[in-house]
């Protein structure tokens, strides 16, 4: 990463304001060299499917239990409107035979996916939380709505870290697991991936290490709680992610600090 830098810096940073100054403009300006680039491949090899954004995507959903112990499901539905459509006005959330229609943020954002000439596509969010005996033992949840065809979506309630109970406080992180009754915290297993500084560059050294963890005395929603609790070697310089498993099958994953689960 130094060494680009130093490239980029070699003219005083002329080259970097002057791209700057074009605007939007500076989208173009590698397209050739780039397409030149990615279309140079060795003869005989397959060529793949086109990359494409996704269309329906949930943000941040994850499992965890509200302020009087019941278990939630929370996040949010992003959708991208190619330039010229309108994104929908509502979706639907079919959960367990369960449907809930949900309403969108008033802000939308923009994006280069689905972009037509200077015009941007359209991200929408659609937030949405559910609780109750719907979402439990729940192994999908299925998306639609107006001019959005069904997307489902896999998710699993039987082993999930618990936002609300995980945390790092400087080099020191507590991982909390919740797990139904037909497994125990003994058959789990707790993954951390942290970044460290690396002397002489810009790139993170990154750490991993395991954590154990004990059942906890608290129980919620019928929920058992693992609890586990480490001290890292040094303060991380960005998230750490986390990692659930059982029999070596990876059930959930966090990054901690980093607001909720991830998609």
């Amino acid at each position: 990463m130094n060494s680009d830098l130093r490239l980029y810096e070699s003219d005083k940073n002329a080259t970097m304001h002057a791209l700057f100054a074009q605007g939007t403009g500076f989208l173009d300006t590698c397209v050739e060299l780039m397409s030149r680039a990615i279309d140079t491949v060795p003869a005989g090899v397959q060529l793949g499917e086109p990359v494409t954004a996704i269309l329906v995507k949930p943000i941040n959903v994850t499992y965890d239990f509200k302020e009087d112990g019941k278990l939630m499901l929370s996040g949010k539905i992003r959708i991208l409107t190619p330039a010229g459509a309108f994104p929908p006005s509502s979706l639907n959330i079919r959960i367990n035979q369960h449907e809930t229609e949900i309403e969108p943020e008033v802000e939308t954002g923009s994006s280069v996916f689905g972009r037509s000439n200077s015009i941007y596509g359209t991200t929408s969010y659609f937030p949405f939380s559910l609780s109750g005996p719907t979402i439990r033992d729940a192994t999908s949840f299925l998306v639609y709505g107006p001019g959005i065809s069904e997307s489902t979506f896999p998710i699993t309630s039987q082993a999930f870290f618990v936002p609300s109970l995980t945390a790092l406080e400087g080099s020191s992180i507590n991982v909390t697991i919740a797990i139904t009754d037909s497994k125990s915290c003994s058959d789990l297993a707790v993954r951390l991936a942290a970044p460290f500084v690396q002397h002489d560059t810009l790139a993170p050294k990154m750490y991993e290490t395991s954590i154990a963890v004990g059942k906890a005395t608290t129980v919620l929603d019928d929920y058992t709680l693992c609890h586990g609790l480490t001290v890292l070697q040094d303060v991380p310089t960005g998230l750490v992610g986390a990692e659930a498993l059982i029999g070596g099958e990876v059930l959930d994953t966090l990054m901690v600090n980093g607001g909720m689960a991830g998609w």
